[in-house]
């Protein structure tokens, strides 16, 4: 499998744990030891979005789970003051292999373009936030002056019950 090569020292593209038995079915395990994860659906427009996405508490796993998902790109900027890559950007092609992961850690701004819709799968850990209550979501216009994050933390402990509630 040929993946994409990440210059952002928070953001990774390595192999993951699901395995494809065939192209219409797949084993899948948790890349994550919390195993807090979703399917998700994105219908992808050829254009940038207005908006990138911010995690300031979350470290993500994003998988494709479909061999024949559309090709995608997905444009990542790292604003994490203490990256050793802080401020960089990098355009990525999305891997469409389901053995691909890609891990996003908190403090990047991203956002995705293709042509078509996008199966993957999304598992997250959190960190404990400079915050009493992580800041899990931030939107960032594009062509607004570009945040920074704080290092998010670590990873809250295993033994820690997870459950994140969407509106």
């Amino acid at each position: 499998m040929e993946l994409p090569e990440s210059r952002l020292a928070i953001v990774a593209i390595g192999v993951g744990a699901f395995q494809s038995i065939r192209n219409e079915s797949f084993a899948v395990v948790s890349n994550i030891t919390s195993g807090l994860a979703d399917p998700m659906v994105y219908d992808a427009n050829a254009e940038w979005p207005a908006y990138f996405s911010a995690h300031p508490s979350l470290t993500q796993k994003l998988s494709p789970l479909m061999y024949h998902n559309p090709e995608m790109e997905h444009e990542v900027v790292d604003r994490r003051m203490d990256s050793p890559t802080f401020g960089a950007t990098q355009v990525l092609p999305f891997p469409r292999d389901p053995r691909a992961v890609v891990t996003i850690e908190p403090g990047v701004l991203m956002r995705v373009r293709g042509d078509g819709r996008f199966h993957y799968r999304v598992e997250y850990d959190v960190h404990h936030g400079t915050a009493r209550m992580p800041e899990l979501f931030v939107p960032v216009p594009s062509g607004a002056s570009l945040p920074t994050f704080e290092s998010p933390g670590n990873v809250i402990e295993d033994d820690v019950v997870r459950e994140l509630a969407y509106e």
